[in-house]
């Protein structure tokens, strides 16, 4: 899903990245990404595992959104919360 907040002075594109375990994320979240390549952004949701935001392995998921945080130049919230002794549900923000 995605929307966009705006303000006179601002716009910004919130993607929610909720997929089940089983779902590929590819197609529809690359296009879309693509399509807003230039815009602000706030990604949340991702549900995968990487050492980037506080696993010890990564998962195929995890791996996928790795590329994805480097092909839109996303920068990774540092206010991360403990779920269930594990950080699943990262934010990625545009600059």
């Amino acid at each position: 899903m995605c929307v966009e907040v705006q303000t006179p002075s601002l716009s910004v594109y919130i993607v929610s990245c909720y997929f089940q375990y089983s779902d590929e994320i590819e197609g529809h979240l690359e296009k879309m990404l693509h399509s807003l390549r230039d815009k602000r952004l706030i990604v949340v949701d991702i549900n995968a595992r990487s050492s980037l935001w506080g696993f010890y392995e990564i998962d195929k998921r995890g791996r996928k959104f790795e590329i994805f945080i480097r092909t839109f130049g996303l920068i990774i919230n540092e206010g991360l919360t403990r779920r269930r002794s594990s950080f699943i549900d990262v934010t990625l923000v545009s600059l």
